[in-house]
């Protein structure tokens, strides 16, 4: 639903416009007194009731978060894929299981560091390219590991998935919050934790 709002004094209910300035990575908000003049052609994202404060109208951006939950899936078994194939990738590497099994382990030491260092590196992009980011490199991490001629190259597309876990799930409750009104926030984050 789209709003065209008027400014001023108005015997109509009052609400607030609330508009994004800065950078991408530095964005804050001001806010500013219109009043609901008619439905129509408006851009509402930022509508609220001063009231209330609740959102006049926020639009529910479901596509985004069903993107994240199959991300989520792709993720989880790309990190935890190689423990049912040990023999057959020690076999093809011409290397132990154990060797085999380290790449679980740098995946979740990479894992670890990449989300402590997570908030300063986000702070200063946007978000959503990082996530896109992240996916792409997530994609790059399997052909790695799937064509893996070497126990490096092996070792190199686990610590790259670790990357990927640690940044992404590091952000992804935080970007589903944002992606729902805020009374859809546990479904959309039930949606994520079961993928």
């Amino acid at each position: 639903m789209k709003y065209i709002i008027g400014h001023g004094v108005s015997t109509r209910k009052p609400i607030k416009l609330i508009a994004l300035k800065g950078s991408p990575a530095n964005q804050f908000y001001i806010s500013l007194d219109f009043y609901l003049v008619k439905e129509d052609e408006f851009d509402n994202h930022y509508l609220w009731d001063p009231d209330t404060h609740d959102n006049v109208v926020q639009p529910a951006y479901w596509s985004g978060v069903f993107a994240m939950s199959l991300c989520v899936f792709a993720l989880v078994a790309s990190e935890f894929m190689p423990v049912s194939l040990l023999t057959p990738i020690s076999t093809d590497l011409q290397i132990t299981e154990g060797m085999a099994g380290q790449g679980i382990a740098i995946s979740g030491v990479f894992a670890v560091l990449t989300s402590l260092s997570n908030s300063a590196l986000a702070g200063t992009l946007d978000r959503k390219k990082l996530l896109l980011v992240l996916t792409v490199l997530m994609g790059v991490s399997g052909a790695i590991v799937a064509l893996a001629p070497n126990y490096l190259t092996y070792m190199t597309g686990r610590a790259l998935i670790g990357v990927v876990i640690g940044g992404f799930w590091s952000m992804s409750a935080a970007m589903a919050i944002r992606l729902v009104p805020s009374n859809q926030v546990p479904k959309a984050l039930a949606s994520l934790t079961i993928s």
